[in-house]
């Protein structure tokens, strides 16, 4: 019966994540010639924009993981110089925010951590990582 039900999610999730755009097989849209493209000065700045965007969030994921890394080997100092690279590119980031202020209570700076994590706090939605900054929070209580 689990595997049933479990198969039926699949098949709702598939249905409602499919592709409606694109034409039928068969049909006379599928059978059209595609426009020629057009090279234009807002098509080029457009396409530029994805690029850059995908590269900021390459780099601060990167930064993120290094610092993430960097915590695990119980290396705050150098963890939060990681972790403050990937600020630098998106200030409101809850995640960057958060391991900024778990790595500075480590580090011994309970100003620093209260302060990041109250910011995480802030602009985080997911329950799960509002949990782990309360968390946090609480951490940073008790040593104060």
């Amino acid at each position: 019966m689990r595997s049933l039900s479990v198969l039926s999610l699949l098949t709702i999730v598939a249905v409602a994540c499919g592709d409606t755009s694109a034409p039928a097989p068969g049909s006379s849209a599928s059978a059209a010639a595609p426009a020629p493209a057009t090279a234009t000065a807002s098509a080029s700045a457009s396409a530029k924009a994805p690029n850059k965007d995908a590269a900021k969030r390459a780099a601060l994921l990167s930064h993120l993981s290094k610092g993430r890394k960097l915590a695990q080997e119980k290396k705050w100092k150098e963890a939060l110089v990681e972790l403050e690279k990937a600020l630098a590119i998106e200030p409101k980031d809850g995640r960057v925010l958060s391991e900024i202020g778990w790595a500075a209570f480590n580090a011994g700076d309970l100003e620093r951590a209260k302060k990041n994590n109250k910011l995480a706090l802030d602009n985080t939605a997911q329950p799960e990582r509002r949990a782990a900054v309360l968390y946090n929070i609480g951490r940073v209580a008790e040593e104060e």
